[in-house]
């Protein structure tokens, strides 16, 4: 019966000593997991996502351990009972306010964070308030009051940066610290990128691009000429990939404006506050070197004051050296004293720096079926589902050659726009006349007439679903080997097909303003292919898609039955159009690849800003890109509704 007893006793004994120097280390090791990590978010895709998950688990756990630590102190006596002395103990928690000021890389993990900002800042009222209670609870003679001042000081600096930039980043206030330039024309301007945008370099090109994209975000849209001047730059620019480019850094300024503190420090005012933050703890750490003497402390608890003061100047010359290689730094600086004043143009380095995954999620029809494993017994649905994702998605490189293509379609439609009779059609990316005209050329006259009334009777969720499997269906009765030149386009339709499939069945909230009941067309076909096909016979997805596209006459009879019931009409029409795409000279892919662009331009200007915007810190979807793409040419549905 004494064992209970002395085991608790040694547990708590072991808890007073440890409770806030095992915390103090947690939050320090937290801070550098978030230093390492948080640059690597914007090049991840879904195959990434367990790094994604990390970067939220430690941000989300960074802040609760700085506040729960400082409650602890402000609570316990284990000073008393073998703690580190109160002098320490209130010489460390002005750390806390560091830490929860947090790395310059990263003040959100997304959107709905910056909106936060008030909640920020009343926790650093608190926090101060806290610390300099701690600090007169220390004894009367503490020695270290001038290094804990200093870290306060510090401390307050960090923290205040990291309120003023969620306020800065959050939608009701972004863009008010860009100020207007030349007069009337609305044209909105960072104050570091001033006069670039008057430059046909790729870096004078981006300032005058991103301008457009904060009015895209938050208003107001620009005028006529402005976009017009926009449109030319844009046009002017005959490589894919440097518009790509373009974009791309585009979107990096726009994620550094929301989820990191660089356009608020990159400065003279921001760098003056940098050296400040740095001086206070480099100041910190020599004033301890002298004091420390002055008490016999432990070795463990000088190792962790030297590692929370070492580590917060290792973290900060780490946050200047990724400032330093940030897209923000390098613009804003292309203009300094240096060879580039006279090209004001970015090095190619910077130009060609990898800055989102270049992947593209894959997932098709075929695919998720003759891959799809049943609810494994014991363990449920949940592995079943994690299972069946890693076996049917994957992961494609995107070429620059593909975005060549998207550009040249959005391009030809643009030219096009002066065509239509009034504002209102305008507006319509693809109207049912266009999508006809679009499939006469590669419909074979015997299905043309059929296969034109079946799809002027289908939305566009149905649409997208039965050119996936008919895209599927024809991609798998062919040999690439055969079409020798038409293989890109072979490859491109392909991957668009399983790119707008992966959208529509793993991101919901970027297709949720084009689709309409997916998940119920989607299961209702899935269930009735199944039985139809016994899958379970077929070991791939080739040898499955030509026993649906030249099944026995029992699968056609099949079909015919379950379509007089008004059940199998997508799968019977995604069959129909396959055929009729077929041709003596093979499938017409660079046709088909047209209408996955026509399909993919829809969805992406259906998407909210907002969200389009929250990819950012996900690695970047090809939809995003294609949705700035377009809005800088004017189309969009925010356009149109500010302009009625």
């Amino acid at each position: 019966m004494a064992v209970a007893p002395s085991l608790t006793g040694k547990v708590q004994k072991l808890w007073n000593a440890w409770n806030i120097r095992g915390l103090m280390i947690v939050s320090l090791s937290l801070q550098v997991i978030l230093n390492l990590l948080a640059p690597k978010r914007k090049v991840q895709n879904d195959r990434g996502k367990w790094i994604t998950g990390l970067i939220w688990f430690v941000y989300s756990l960074a802040d609760w351990v700085a506040t729960s630590t400082m409650g602890l102190i402000l609570h316990s006596n284990s000073h008393k009972s073998g703690g580190p002395p109160i002098d320490i103990i209130a010489f460390w928690t002005p750390f806390l306010l560091v830490h929860l000021g947090g790395p310059d890389t990263i003040t959100s993990y997304s959107l709905q964070d910056n909106e936060l900002w008030q909640r920020h800042f009343l926790t650093l009222l608190s926090q101060v308030f806290s610390t300099i209670y701690a600090f007169f609870k220390s004894s009367p003679n503490n020695e270290l009051w001038l290094a804990t001042i200093l870290v306060l000081l510090a401390g307050i600096i960090k923290y205040f940066g990291r309120t003023l930039a969620l306020n800065r980043a959050s939608f009701d206030k972004l863009g008010k610290n860009w100020v207007p330039v030349r007069g009337k024309t609305g044209l909105v301007i960072p104050k570091q990128f001033h006069g670039m945008e008057k430059h046909t370099s790729i870096s004078g090109t981006v300032v005058l691009l991103f301008s457009n994209l904060k009015r895209i975000l938050v208003g107001p849209l620009p005028k006529e000429n402005e976009l017009k001047r926009i449109i030319e730059r844009i046009m002017a620019r005959t490589s894919g990939g440097e518009v790509l480019r373009i974009l791309e850094i585009e979107l990096s300024l726009l994620y550094e404006v929301l989820h990191t503190k660089l356009p608020l420090i990159d400065g003279k005012i921001g760098s003056y506050l940098r050296m400040a933050n740095f001086g206070c703890i480099l100041a910190a750490l020599i004033s301890f070197s002298f004091v420390k003497k002055h008490y016999k402390l432990e070795l463990v608890d000088i190792l962790i004051t030297y590692g929370l003061l070492i580590g917060a100047l290792a973290m900060d010359v780490l946050s200047f050296r990724l400032i330093k290689s940030s897209d923000w730094f390098a613009i804003s600086h292309v203009q300094d004293g240096s060879q580039l004043i006279n090209k004001r143009e970015l090095p190619d380095a910077v130009i060609k720096r990898r800055r989102w995954s270049k992947t593209v999620s894959q997932l098709n029809f075929l695919t998720h079926h003759v891959k799809k494993l049943d609810d494994l017994p014991y363990v449920g649905t949940l592995l079943s589902k994690v299972i069946n994702n890693f076996r049917s998605q994957s992961f494609q490189h995107f070429e620059d050659s593909v975005w060549s293509f998207i550009l040249r379609e959005i391009k030809t439609k643009f030219d096009c726009r002066h065509c239509y009779k009034n504002k209102e059609e305008k507006e319509v990316w693809l109207s049912e006349e266009e999508f006809e005209k679009l499939l006469e050329p590669i419909l074979n006259q015997k299905h043309q007439e059929l296969i034109k009334n079946l799809i002027g009777k289908l939305d566009y969720t149905q649409t997208l679903l039965v050119w996936h499997i008919a895209t599927e269906l024809c991609f798998r009765n062919t040999d690439h080997r055969r079409h020798g030149t038409t293989d890109a386009y072979r490859s491109m339709c392909k991957l668009l097909s399983d790119y707008m499939f992966y959208l529509a069945e793993k991101q919901p909230t970027m297709m949720a303003g084009a689709l309409d009941n997916w998940k119920d067309e989607f299961k209702r076909t899935s269930k009735q292919t199944r039985s139809l096909v016994p899958w379970k016979f077929f070991s791939n997805e080739k040898s499955v898609a030509k026993k649906i596209l030249f099944g026995s006459q029992e699968v056609k009879v099949k079909i015919e039955e379950e379509d007089n019931d008004g059940e199998m009409k997508l799968l019977s029409e995604a069959i129909e159009l396959a055929r009729g795409l077929e041709r003596e000279d093979g499938y017409p892919w660079e046709g088909m690849s047209k209408v996955w662009v026509q399909l993919m331009c829809y969805a992406a200007i259906k998407c909210r800003a907002h969200v389009h915007a929250d990819q950012l810190t996900k690695g970047g979807e090809l939809l995003t890109f294609v949705w700035l793409l377009m809005s800088h040419f004017g189309f969009g549905t925010r356009y149109r509704t500010l302009r009625e």
